[in-house]
């Protein structure tokens, strides 16, 4: 169904556009997953002729966390202030999947480990933090509003964790809450975050792709050990523990399982 302007979207655009400078677009088809940010973080939309949505942003942060959010279903960053998007833009060529032995492969997805990781640490500052002094000040309402705000992280887990734990405590309801706006700080931890994760899953897919021609070399050949070993040697992962259950269930369904040392880390 295509998007069409109603006068009381067009007088809201009127109403907060001075004060919502900056600007994206959408393709009209765009959908709002939930592993997409959240599009009530956008201030204000417009429809362009031709269809495409204009996206108004108080902050220049958000208006960057969302189009990398949705770059891939052509997103894209528009002039301050403009009043209609423009034409779709051709995005650059997807980088070539990363080439290399094995254990490069391995590496890189080890480096980008360690990236996503050390991108949790300012979520919980910008998000969990303040929320967890909220609930000690008895603001239940403040920290679930700055809950609602996050993606669907483990951040986000932990602090609804805490609010049930808040709830417990004082016999309140926890009520839905709009999300908080997002200020500088946190629009800038979700778009670190975002970025270290989507590297961590290329790295993963590029290493799978490698990894199982290997392990299905080893399983014909009827080298049990020397697929063991292979698996002993891939970083922890989804991909890690997908070799471990082919190889006993399916590979090897009748050799003893690995032990505890030799399976991935949960």
């Amino acid at each position: 169904m295509a998007r069409r302007n109603s006068l009381q979207s067009l007088r809201w655009w009127a109403s907060c556009s001075e004060r919502a400078p900056y600007r994206a677009s959408l393709p009209a088809s765009v959908s709002w997953d939930f592993d997409r940010p959240d599009h009530r973080q956008v201030t204000a939309f417009r429809v362009s002729p031709g269809g495409r949505l204009l996206c108004a942003f108080e902050l220049a942060e958000v208006r960057d966390w969302f189009v990398d959010g949705f770059a891939d279903l052509g997103a894209q960053v528009e002039p301050d202030r403009a009043e209609r998007a423009s034409a779709r833009r051709a995005r650059p060529p997807a980088p070539a999947a990363r080439e290399g032995d094995l254990e490069s492969l391995f590496q890189a997805v080890r480096a980008a480990d360690a990236a996503r990781r050390a991108a949790e640490a300012p979520i919980r500052q910008a998000f969990n933090e303040p929320a967890e002094a909220l609930l000690a000040a008895g603001d239940i309402a403040g920290a679930e509003a700055i809950r609602a705000s996050m993606p669907d992280l483990v951040e986000r887990m932990l602090l609804t964790q805490k609010i049930r734990e808040a709830c417990d405590q004082t016999g309140a309801l926890p009520v839905p809450a709009p999300p908080a706006p997002l200020d500088a700080a946190r629009a800038t931890a979700l778009l670190d975050e975002q970025r270290a994760s989507r590297a961590f899953r290329e790295a993963e897919a590029a290493m799978e792709a490698a990894v199982w021609p290997v392990a299905r070399d080893l399983a014909e050949s009827g080298d049990r050990d020397g697929l063991r070993d292979l698996i002993g040697r891939v970083p922890p992962c989804v991909c890690r523990a997908f070799l471990v259950d082919w190889e006993r269930h399916e590979a090897f369904p009748d050799a003893a399982p690995l032990s505890n040392d030799e399976s991935p880390n949960p």
